[in-house]
C-alpha cells in the first residue's frame, strides 16, 4: 500500500535525510522523489547543506512555500499516484468520529487577484510566428496536408488543412496565448485532439477540461446534439468544466459586449487557477461529507454480517441436532437388531438338539450381533465422546 505523507512531513523528511537514503524505503528512484518534491513546491537541500551538516553545523533551512492553487496537501509515495490523493481509512479510523469539514483560509477572490497581477495582460499575436511548440506541431502537420493537396492536384476532405480559415487561425492564436500564459503561471495545457478544440488543463494536482470553438458548436455539444451541422455564428467561445462529460460548464467566456476574447486572456488564465483551487476544495469537502455515509454503510454491513453469522450458527446447530437424532435412531435400530439376533440364537439353542453345526452357527450369529451392536463394538462410546467434545467447543 502506498505511503501517504503531508507536504510538511515530506519537507521535514528530505531536510533530515538524504534523498538517496529514501530510495529503498519508498521504493522509488531518486529522480522520482525529487519530482514529487518539485510538484509540491518543496525546496531541496544542496550538496553544501549536507557538507555543513557533516561538520556538525546546522545551516539555515528555507521555509516551505504555501500550497498553490489546486495543489494537494497530501503526497502519495508510489510510482503513479492518484491526484488528488484519496484518503484510505482503516476500519478503526472509519468507525471513529467524523472530523469537521476542512477549512481553507485564503478566499478564492484573493487567489483571483493574485493571479490577475501575476499574469497581467498577455497579448495575442497577430500571426502565429514563434508559437507554442504544440501549436507549431499542428501548423507543421497542416502544411504537410496542404503540400499533399498540391502534389495530388485534388483533395480528400479528410486530408484537407484544418487551420486555414480566418476563424481557425484566430482560434489557434488565442489558444497559443492561453498556453503561453498558463505555462508562465505554473500550469500546463495539453491538446487533446487533432483539431485543438478539446484540451486538458493541468494545475498542480487538478485536471480541468477546456473546449474552444464556435459558440454554436459549444451549445450543440452541451445539449448532446450529435446530428446535423450547427449554424456557425463566428463567435468564439471557451468552456471550462471539471468533468469532461458534464453538460453545463463551470465557467464560460466568449466574444460579447465585454469585448473580444483577445482582451480577456489575463482574466481567463487567472480564473483557471481559481477553478483549480475550487475543484480541489470541493474534492476534499465531498470526501469529508462522504465519510459519514461510508461510516453508516459500514456499520450497516457489520450488522448484516453479524445477523448472517448468527443465522448460519443457528442453522448449523439445528443441522447438528438433527444429525445427532438421526444417528441415535440409527444406532438404536442397530442395537435392536443385535438384540433380536441374540434372542433368536438363544431360542434356537433351547429348541434344537445340540450339535457342532448349531454351535458354529450360534457363534457366527452372536459375532454378527456383537459387530452390529453399538454398545459392544465401541461405536456408542465414540459417539458419546464426539458429543461431549462438540458441546465443549
Amino acid at each position: 500500500m502506498a505511503v501517504i505523507l503531508s507536504r510538511e512531513e515530506l519537507y521535514d523528511l528530505v531536510w533530515r535525510t538524504r534523498i538517496r537514503d529514501l530510495v529503498r524505503p519508498f521504493g522509488l528512484s531518486e529522480p522520482t522523489i525529487k519530482k514529487r518534491c518539485s510538484e509540491k513546491d518543496i525546496p531541496l537541500p544542496n550538496v553544501r547543506y549536507w557538507t555543513q551538516r557533516g561538520k556538525g553545523n546546522q545551516p539555515p533551512i528555507p521555509r516551505l512555500p504555501p500550497r498553490g492553487p489546486g495543489m494537494d496537501e497530501l503526497v502519495s509515495i508510489e510510482p503513479n499516484p492518484q491526484r488528488p490523493v484519496p484518503i484510505y481509512l482503516t476500519e478503526e479510523e472509519l468507525l471513529g468520529p467524523v472530523p469537521d469539514p476542512p477549512e481553507f483560509a485564503e478566499p478564492l477572490d484573493d487567489i483571483r487577484q493574485r493571479y490577475l497581477a501575476e499574469v497581467g495582460t498577455p497579448e495575442v499575436s497577430r500571426d502565429l510566428s514563434g508559437p507554442h511548440h504544440k501549436i507549431r506541431a499542428l501548423l507543421a502537420e497542416d502544411a504537410e496536408r496542404k503540400n499533399l493537396q498540391i502534389e495530388r492536384g485534388y483533395a480528400y476532405g479528410s486530408d484537407a488543412p484544418r487551420f486555414e480559415t480566418a476563424f481557425e487561425q484566430r482560434r489557434l492564436r488565442i489558444l497559443n496565448a492561453l498556453m503561453m500564459a498558463v505555462a508562465k503561471a505554473g500550469g500546463l495545457i495539453k491538446i487533446w485532439d487533432h483539431y485543438a478544440r478539446s484540451t486538458m488543463l493541468h494545475i498542480h494536482d487538478i485536471t480541468i477540461y477546456l473546449y474552444l470553438d464556435d459558440a454554436a458548436v459549444c451549445e450543440k455539444r452541451q445539449e448532446r446534439r450529435y446530428s446535423g451541422e450547427p449554424k456557425m455564428t463566428g463567435i468564439l467561445q471557451l468552456d471550462l468544466q471539471r468533468s469532461w462529460d458534464q453538460r453545463t460548464p463551470d465557467a464560460c467566456w466568449s466574444d460579447d459586449k465585454g469585448g473580444p476574447m483577445e482582451v480577456k486572456i489575463g482574466a481567463i488564465v487567472a480564473e483557471f487557477f481559481v477553478q483549480a483551487e475550487a475543484a480541489y476544495r470541493a474534492f476534499r469537502i465531498s470526501e469529508n461529507s462522504h465519510r459519514a455515509y461510508r461510516k453508516a454503510a459500514h456499520l450497516e454491513w457489520v450488522a448484516k454480517a453479524k445477523e448472517k453469522a448468527e443465522k448460519e450458527r443457528v442453522e448449523r446447530e439445528e443441522m447438528l441436532r438433527k444429525a445427532r437424532i438421526d444417528h441415535l435412531m440409527g444406532v438404536s435400530a442397530d442395537h435392536q437388531r443385535a438384540q433380536t439376533i441374540r434372542a433368536f440364537v438363544h431360542s434356537a439353542a433351547d429348541t434344537l438338539s445340540p450339535s457342532p453345526q448349531l454351535e458354529n452357527w450360534a457363534a457366527w450369529a452372536l459375532s454378527v450381533a456383537a459387530d452390529l451392536d453399538p454398545i459392544s463394538n465401541g461405536q456408542l462410546s465414540e459417539t458419546l465422546l464426539e458429543i461431549a467434545t462438540t458441546s465443549l467447543g
